[in-house]
């Protein structure tokens, strides 16, 4: 029996914790009436669809994860008070090195995507072999995720492991309740995302917040929710990458949410706050430079995400226009928010210690929005569905990031 559910960010919170045994951290459902007929089915029956309805110009396939958080996620409880401080004056790989990013091959069009596979491993490097192996999969074609990744497998689970930028990460895909609509092609896909877009996040802005890295990716043929984080845990609905082909990045976002480790709401300036840095990274390190992302997902100019509450373009312009190798303001931005330095009444203070050291220092937070809202970085389109992007036509926003 199919049950169709009209999510809302009122709404979410409320359905998340009667539907999940995990303390749930972030969902990946809209800010804005979303109506998701998703997989949520009696058993033998495989139909889902999904629609989305929004009361803005121009575009129908824009979601936005909402976020609850009472309290800290399980991984940033282990650490005692002195790792995370110590973890919070590290500011390695702050992004601003270009350099090759691993198994990252830039397409020839925006418009061209391949289809969602993997080259077989090259001669002399043999597939790897598993006892076992989830039914439909071919564990040799996630070989290519990484140089030199360590593969295995039961018959539920993929597990990978591999290093990236100095550090050691783990992705294991767990498929326990996978029912064939999430493609093995798509499957792969997604490894690649988590490989070639979750260390980068890390090297940044995980030291910082002492995010995971082992994580956990479940392809789930239940729960409403397109995606949603708890933790080390990631849930993508079986249903989703079917009906949305080209909104991998979802898991760019959720993964993001990992990043942040247990970011409390109250001590940012809002609770927005963390739904828009999900979006600045969904943006800024979008899997294969956006060539799924940008098609499917767009930044809103600020005629209609007009406050620093609602603008994920605002930091992606600030990142973009005040960063620099020496003082990485969205880094500072994301410390402030972790370290729940500031309760959101004093967030004036929290701004000024963010542009301390930067060109912004001494202006007001007001003073800087109205100078992005004054720029045609605010205004021109981000959207290649129907050709180029303007803005990263004027803007290179995404090479120089390492």
């Amino acid at each position: 029996m199919r049950k169709s559910i009209i999510l809302s960010a009122i709404m979410t919170a409320a359905l998340l914790s009667s539907c999940s045994g995990k303390k749930t951290v972030s969902s990946y459902s809209s800010t804005y009436e979303i109506r998701v007929t998703s997989a949520v089915m009696d058993s033998g029956s495989e139909e889902s669809s999904s629609s989305t309805t929004l009361s803005r110009p121009g575009r129908t396939t824009r979601t936005t994860a909402t976020y609850t958080a009472s309290e800290k996620k399980e991984s940033s409880e282990t650490s005692t008070s002195a790792e995370k401080k110590e973890s919070s004056d590290k500011r390695t790989n702050s992004g601003y090195t270009a350099i090759p990013q691993a198994n990252t091959t830039a397409p020839a069009s925006q418009n061209s995507k391949p289809s969602p596979t993997v080259n077989t491993p090259v001669s002399g490097d043999p597939a790897p072999k598993a006892a076992s192996a989830p039914d439909g999969v071919d564990i040799s074609r996630f070989s290519s995720a990484l140089p030199g990744i360590s593969i295995t497998s039961d018959s539920k689970n993929i597990y990978q492991s591999g290093t990236v930028k100095g550090y050691q990460f783990s992705l294991t895909i767990d498929l326990s309740k996978w029912a064939g609509n999430t493609s093995p092609d798509q499957i792969v896909t997604a490894s690649q995302l988590f490989w070639e877009c979750y260390p980068r996040m890390y090297a940044r802005f995980g030291t910082v917040s002492a995010a995971p890295r082992d994580v956990i990716l479940a392809i789930e043929n239940e729960g409403y929710a397109p995606a949603e984080a708890s933790g080390e845990f990631v849930h993508i609905h079986d249903s989703w990458l079917r009906d949305n082909p080209d909104d991998f990045d979802c898991l760019t976002h959720e993964f993001a949410h990992v990043i942040q480790n247990g970011w409390d709401g109250d001590f940012c300036g809002s609770s927005d706050f963390i739904e828009r840095f999900a979006d600045f990274c969904r943006y800024e390190y979008a899997f294969r430079s956006g060539l799924y992302n940008d098609s499917c997902w767009t930044l809103w100019s600020a005629d209609y995400e007009n406050s620093i509450d609602s603008s994920n373009r605002f930091y992606v312009w600030l990142d973009y226009t005040y960063s620099t190798p020496s003082k990485d303001i969205m880094l500072d931005f994301f410390r402030v928010c972790y370290e729940e330095k500031y309760p959101s009444f004093q967030w004036d203070k929290a701004w000024q210690e963010i542009f301390s050291g930067s060109a912004l220092e001494g202006r007001s937070i007001d003073d800087v929005w109205n100078e992005f809202a004054a720029s045609d970085f605010a205004y021109l389109s981000a959207d290649t569905s129907y050709g180029s992007s303007e803005l990263l036509s004027h803007y290179d926003i995404r090479s120089r990031l390492a």
